[in-house]
């Protein structure tokens, strides 16, 4: 799909804006904390990851916009992911006073509620609240500007899956444009049209007109890294809630299952993270369907996720071929999923486990039964330096960290 570039105008507009508020929370003493909570981070990473992974991408599933915790863990990536389910925003905004003026209001309102949590997780309900008009670009840049690094290029673009995206065009209009997402006609595909989804089973021209899938999203460079953030809300089939409230319980038979839909999802994810590769699969003037290349392998980290999603085995294969190392609470991939006799990996992997487990967050107790015990035996301390999650009954939370052993 297409690239939209930054001007240079919307770019010192931007820079402008994120160090004027970023001087502004500097003289809180909330900031104070995160600079000690990033210390704290990058000192428990140092002492714990292999040399190897501090070189490598990135990848932060469910993230909201947390990219401060990720270059604090890992403040030597060249790229961060993250993917959340909010829009995306539009560095133009900047150029309209009644945006910025929304900008504005966006990012206190996130910080603000980040330091009230200790700034160990988010709140989904009020990030939607925060990022519903101007999206989560105003609390990157403001994040970037904290973290010392300001934007010298930025570009805007929509991505599905290659096999599915040759020949088709969309017109976004300047509205969508400033909401970061597009429209229901930008997100048509050809009905009939074949493809194979990422688990390797064919997909008929049924399934194709079910698995209509496009993710706006943003790249931000500075002189030190590049930050892309993806616009995703993975869904377990096109009827499930559009926005899950806590008042929506999963259905986790769905989620369980898998299927034509989430396998869409993720190939257009992959198709995000792995830009250079988008042209390299699909079927060519021969028409005759040729898997993309193995993705480059990166750090992916999970905290305050959702775990109906995570725990299931097709979500844990997919993260694991994606992996050279993992990082995550206990709503991430269940600890048996790293044991080679559960199949999804070749080798044990190497572990380091941090924490005592209590319980799962509140609603979810009664989700997961099953895995409290798993979870107890696992997590058995020594504490964590630093919340982390949940952290439910007055704990720190529990941390798994993983990497394959030829890392090593």
């Amino acid at each position: 799909m297409g690239e939209r570039i930054a001007t240079q105008l919307e770019l010192q507009a931007m820079n402008t804006w994120a160090e004027t508020v970023a001087t502004q929370l500097e003289t809180s003493s909330s900031i104070a904390s995160l600079r000690e909570r990033i210390t704290a981070l990058s000192d428990f990473s140092t002492s714990n990851f292999p040399r190897a992974t501090h070189s490598l991408p990135v990848l932060y599933m469910f993230s909201g916009t947390d990219l401060i915790t990720a270059h604090a863990l890992f403040p030597n990536a060249p790229e961060y992911h993250l993917v959340a389910d909010f829009p995306v925003g539009h560095p133009s905004c900047f150029l309209d006073a009644a945006c910025t003026s929304q900008a504005n209001e966006s990012a206190t309102a996130f910080f603000k509620h980040w330091a009230n949590l200790r700034f160990a997780r988010q709140s989904t309900n009020l990030m939607r609240r925060a990022f519903e008009r101007v999206g989560q670009l105003p609390a990157l840049l403001v994040s970037l500007r904290l973290m010392g690094q300001p934007l010298i290029h930025a570009a805007t673009q929509d991505v599905m899956p290659p096999s599915l995206s040759a020949g088709i065009k969309t017109r976004v209009s300047a509205k969508h444009l400033i909401a970061g997402r597009l429209g229901t006609a930008g997100r048509r595909l050809v009905a009939d049209q074949t493809t194979v989804a990422s688990s390797g089973a064919r997909m008929t021209a049924a399934d194709v007109s079910a698995t209509r899938v496009v993710i706006p999203s943003i790249t931000l460079h500075t002189a030190r890294c590049r930050v892309a953030y993806h616009s995703l809300l993975l869904k377990s089939d096109p009827s499930e809630h559009v926005r899950l409230s806590k008042q929506d319980w999963p259905v986790f038979k769905r989620w369980e299952r898998g299927g034509a839909f989430v396998d869409a999802q993720l190939a257009a994810l992959s198709a995000s993270l792995n830009p250079h590769q988008r042209q390299l699969g699909g079927g060519g003037s021969t028409g005759v369907y040729r898997p993309p290349p193995p993705p480059r392998l990166m750090v992916s980290m999970f905290k305050a996720a959702p775990h109906w999603i995570l725990r299931n085995r097709w979500m844990a294969a997919w993260v694991l071929e994606h992996s050279a190392a993992t990082l995550h609470d206990e709503s991430g991939l269940r600890p048996c999923f790293y044991n080679a006799s559960e199949g999804l990996v070749g080798s044990d992997w190497q572990t380091v486990r941090r924490g005592h487990f209590a319980d799962f967050e509140n609603r979810e107790v009664r989700w997961y039964p099953g895995e409290k015990a798993e979870l107890k035996a696992f997590f058995q301390g020594p504490e964590l330096p630093f919340q982390f999650g949940y952290a439910q009954h007055g704990g720190l939370g529990v941390l798994l960290a993983a990497w394959r052993r030829e890392v090593l």
